[in-house]
């Protein structure tokens, strides 16, 4: 089986490696300096969003050297991420303004899964037919 090319993979998950590191060190940064209250501490968020910045780093590094994993895992990588991020705001949105969209965002967020969804079941059927 031929090594998968990074394509628009590359840069989506460049930007979320990115952005979840940065997010971690912002919420251990704004602890304690905002009135906003959440339901969940501050160290296991961005604990949380430390993992997955390092995991879309490591995915970042992989689809560079175009190894055969990296192009294996980045759609359903993208999948759990998007479908974790839905989950965490329908589990702990608290103001009114966060529970009113939660319909909204889940229908978006299923919209938008479907693509990865896509990517990632016809890559897995790929891999089952080369075999």
């Amino acid at each position: 089986m031929a090594v998968p090319r990074a394509g628009c993979w590359l840069p989506i998950t460049a930007f979320l490696g990115l952005y979840q590191i940065i997010f971690s060190l912002r919420v251990l940064q704004q602890h304690g300096t905002l009135s906003i209250t959440s339901s969940v501490p501050p160290a296991i968020e961005a604990g949380i969003s430390l993992i997955w910045g390092v995991v879309f780093v490591i995915l970042v590094l992989g689809l560079l050297q175009r190894r055969l994993w990296a192009g294996r895992w980045v759609s359903w990588l993208i999948v759990g991420f998007i479908s974790y991020k839905a989950i965490y705001i329908v589990l702990f949105a608290q103001a009114d303004y966060d529970r009113g969209r939660v319909p909204f965002l889940l229908v978006m967020t299923s919209l938008i899964l479907i693509i990865p969804l896509v990517i990632a079941i016809r890559d897995a059927r790929q891999l089952i037919d080369s075999r």
